[in-house]
């Protein structure tokens, strides 16, 4: 049961790590508007551009997450909150790991705490019959 959490965490991690990404990529270079060397002069260009290149990663990513919880809910678990929890958890994770690299931005202690308490959650929803 243990390592199926540690397999989902890891998806659900790998998933959001791909948004706040794309997320933080597309922040940095709205200013300059330069895709793969291209200077778009307007806006609506960039942003053009951008979803066009982004597009295939959030399918992906998508495609995962729905398969995800999917398999963890039929399959693995049979419960929901231990998946929801676990992505609330993930998710919270990978922007504070992301933002910490990206900007050197250090976690609040409430972030660091709602990780905590969302990996708690998750686990005793695992262990606890």
């Amino acid at each position: 049961m243990i390592i199926r959490w540690i397999l989902m965490f890891s998806l659900i991690s790998f998933g959001f790590a791909v948004f706040t990404i794309l997320n933080y990529w597309q922040i940095d270079h709205v200013g300059a508007r330069v895709i793969l060397g291209y200077r778009c002069k307007p806006a609506w260009s960039f942003w053009g551009m951008f979803a066009i290149l982004a597009t295939p990663a959030l399918i992906f990513t998508n495609v995962l997450f729905w398969a995800v919880y999917y398999y963890a809910y039929h399959f693995w678990f049979k419960k929901l909150w231990i998946i929801q929890v676990t992505a609330y958890g993930a998710g919270l994770m990978m922007v504070a790991l992301i933002t910490w690299a990206w900007y050197s931005e250090i976690p609040s202690k409430g972030t660091l705490v709602g990780i905590a308490l969302c990996m708690a959650g998750a686990l005793t929803s695992i262990l606890w019959k």
